[in-house]
């Protein structure tokens, strides 16, 4: 079940945008889901039922919900016609849930995939009221919000001796290795890192990462100097942009 708040829509994307315009919002909203999308689910049950979220996105835009998989037309902002899992595809929702803001012209503002707890999407909507999408992605905008400095962060990272220290050569044609690769991302402003970080204190799962050559990294660290698997020379932050990461915290796993 959506929100009351959320609008309903013949699925004729201008004449919503045109609604909207009329109201005086910023623009549009969709979302993207699936009926058996857990963190869609979690993304209506505690970002959305957020009361100072709710307040702001109703505010500020309209918001059209879309099941990918239903069996439903839809008429995009440029006039033409699709099925809903072609729409989805056509705005790269490759997996649910995904959010995509329109402003009041018809241009994509931001796409935005994941669950996002509510102080989170408080940052986004920030991001977006600035107008700083023109000019600024949105990781570099939560990087300046970031309180605590990466080098505070690598530091913590180095006291825990799950993980190695560095030079992190992760290469293996340069340092040979018999144990799998295991690489955490993580960052400051990160609620579900300290979550993970609470779990990893268990025994057992301390025990099964052991096995693993263990690597922890703040993707907006830009001093931290490491050799990729594939055996480009990057800091930790150009190796999350190369990655595509926007997520934290995000967990890759090599052979």
């Amino acid at each position: 079940a959506h929100p009351d708040w959320f609008k309903t829509s013949f699925l004729d994307l201008r004449m919503d945008l045109a609604e909207a315009r009329a109201a005086g919002k910023a623009g549009l909203l969709l979302f993207f889901h699936t009926p058996s999308c857990s963190y869609c689910k979690a993304l209506l049950k505690t970002t959305f039922a957020d009361a100072s979220v709710a307040r702001r996105l109703r505010t500020n835009f309209d918001v059209v919900a879309l099941d990918v998989l239903g069996d439903v037309e839809v008429t995009g902002l440029d006039g033409r016609s699709h099925w809903a899992s072609q729409f989805a595809v056509q705005e790269k929702a490759h997996f649910t849930p995904t959010l995509v803001f329109y402003g009041t012209d018809g241009k994509r503002l931001l796409r935005l995939a994941g669950y996002h707890p509510p102080e989170r999407f408080h940052a986004v909507l920030d991001y977006l009221k600035q107008g700083r999408y023109a000019s600024q992605s949105l990781r570099d905008f939560l990087a300046e919000r970031n309180s605590a400095p990466p080098a505070e962060r690598r530091n913590a990272a180095l006291r825990d001796p799950l993980f190695a220290r560095p030079p992190y050569i992760l290469d293996r044609r340069l340092a040979p290795s018999n144990r799998p690769l295991f690489v955490l991302f993580e960052r400051g402003d990160c609620p579900s890192c300290e979550q993970l970080h609470q779990l990893l204190r268990r025994s057992e799962l301390r025990g099964l990462l052991s096995r693993y050559e263990a690597v922890r990294l703040d993707m907006n660290d830009a001093e931290a100097r490491l050799v990729t698997p594939a055996g480009d020379r990057y800091n930790a932050r150009q190796w999350a942009d190369a990655l595509g990461l926007l997520h934290a915290p995000a967990l890759l796993f090599f052979d």
